[in-house]
């Protein structure tokens, strides 16, 4: 494993945080909207995900205010609350923490804790995350204000910028690393 740490001296890159910020915002005014809301606390235990199954599409926004397991097809923005994906998403996708299983994203991500790309994941779009776990492959700039760890499957064509990196062993990335 290759570790390493940024330099503190070092200028942060907040334009790219603010343009994925600026994306996400214009998209979520132009789509329509489908909201999931869990039940209330007595009716389901609080880890049981909404879930969007293999057989259902859907076209438009998708926001729900607990976790969403995705395991069909949304074309539209996906926000809020824990997101599992195994099926596929064309658009935007923010939310607490992301973890992306054998899945197929065109569009940026944003979470406010980690990001995990598993194998057999294909993204085209950049993302930005606390923590950044990459072990498919990525086609986009990638932001973490913390820590980022690429597998011996990860694959990137993009810059990184990160504060610490570790890179396994058959990791590729191919771009600058700040």
């Amino acid at each position: 494993i290759f570790l390493l740490h940024k330099n503190q001296n070092r200028e942060e890159r907040p334009t790219e945080k603010q343009d994925i910020a600026a994306l996400v915002t214009e998209a979520e005014t132009a789509a329509p909207k489908l909201v999931l809301t869990q039940p209330r606390k007595n009716d389901r235990k609080k880890s049981d995900p909404s879930v969007i199954s293999e057989d259902t599409a859907i076209n438009g926004e998708v926001v729900s205010k607990g976790s969403l397991d995705i395991r069909g097809s949304i074309i539209g923005n996906v926000t809020k609350g824990d997101i599992v994906i195994s099926g596929s998403v064309e658009g935007n996708i923010s939310g607490e923490n992301i973890d992306l299983k054998a899945c197929k994203i065109t569009g940026d991500l944003a979470a406010e804790g980690t990001i995990k790309i598993g194998k057999d994941t294909e993204i085209v779009g950049s993302m930005i995350s606390k923590e950044i776990f990459v072990d498919g492959k990525v086609s986009g700039n990638i932001s973490s204000s913390a820590d980022a760890y690429f597998r011996q499957g990860a694959f990137v064509i993009g810059s990184v910028t990160t504060n610490m990196i570790a890179i396994e062993r058959g990791g590729v990335i191919c771009g600058e690393v700040t």
